[in-house]
């Protein structure tokens, strides 16, 4: 019984330190700040969805200014790595944390990683009904600007790609792509 608890222990010293530094890329990254933690962790829960939801719009604005990727602080990304470029323990599934601050911590990160992805899907979609509803290629080529301006698309040396840090985003170009080439053809 007692080793069981030493492993359960490192485990949560280790989930513990990929959640810290999760919020230590996005505080370096001018996202979150230590009082907006603190509000996350602490602060009343009729309040957190508006704290989250500002930490989420800043968490955008970096990803379009290319300071920031998704899996810089998406610790349940595939891509995500630690320090060491290790991916992240397979135990963020499944451990349940005997320390309190630990489930505060990884409950506040979990609602950011939710609103973010959450907020990409419903973008994603409005945009595709957008594409998919263009009258001409003007009115696509106009639509793709405004994906642009949000960071959805990329444009590198005059070619357009998706965005791997929005969530989505190929699918979208996917739909641009497919609409774009039904104009051509016509």
């Amino acid at each position: 019984m007692e080793q069981k608890e030493k492993i359960e222990s490192s485990k949560e010293v280790i989930l513990e330190r990929e959640i810290n530094l999760c919020f230590a890329r996005l505080a370096d990254a001018g996202v979150l700040s230590i009082d907006q933690l603190n509000f996350l962790l602490f602060g009343p829960r009729k309040y957190l969805g508006i704290c989250t939801f500002l930490v989420v719009h800043e968490i955008l604005q970096r990803i379009a200014e290319g300071t920031l990727k998704r899996w810089d602080f998406d610790i349940w990304d595939l891509r995500w790595r630690n320090e060491l470029d290790e991916k992240a323990s397979e135990f963020i599934y499944t451990l349940n944390p005997t320390s309190k601050l630990l489930v505060r911590k990884r409950g506040a990160l979990s609602r950011i990683v939710r609103t973010y992805r959450e907020h990409c899907m419903k973008t994603v979609a409005l945009f595709k009904d957008k594409i998919y509803s263009a009258q001409s290629r003007d009115e696509l080529i106009k639509i793709k600007d405004e994906i642009v301006a949000l960071g959805m698309f990329l444009e590198i040396n005059d070619k357009i790609m998706h965005n791997p840090s929005w969530l989505d985003s190929k699918k979208l170009f996917r739909a641009y792509r497919e609409t774009l080439s039904l104009f051509d053809q016509s």
